[in-house]
């Protein structure tokens, strides 16, 4: 799977799967997880392994204001965030599908802030 150079149209995003490039609402997307050269974009309904890094995602989508990068391994969308927990010292978020979300020392007061 790749995501195109300029995947994001108005609130949209493609995912080219084999043959065929599957559309995606913005408004779906829980998270973006990093894996070295590869992300994973996680759904409501499926995930997709795509070939490219968090940092090039970043980049296309930093017009979208309800995606938030809470860790080096994470970009998330904040309207699927259900609690916020930093217990023992470690910082998590928990989405509303119940994955749980590591969030870095250093994002953890912007979260706090965009999230009020």
């Amino acid at each position: 799977m790749n995501i195109n150079t300029i995947p994001f149209i108005h609130s949209d995003v493609f995912i080219t799967n084999k043959y065929k490039d599957e559309k995606i609402k913005i408004n779906d997307i829980l998270l973006f997880k990093g894996d070295s050269n590869y992300s994973y974009i996680y759904t409501l309904h499926k995930t997709f392994l795509v070939s490219k890094t968090l940092k090039e995602i970043e980049l296309v989508i930093q017009n979208k204001t309800e995606m938030i990068r809470v860790h080096k391994s994470f970009i998330v969308n904040r309207n699927f965030i259900k609690t916020l927990s930093d217990a023992f010292g470690k910082k998590t978020i928990v989405l509303l599908n119940d994955l749980e979300v590591e969030v870095s020392r250093r994002k953890w007061p912007v979260l706090k802030q965009l999230l009020k």
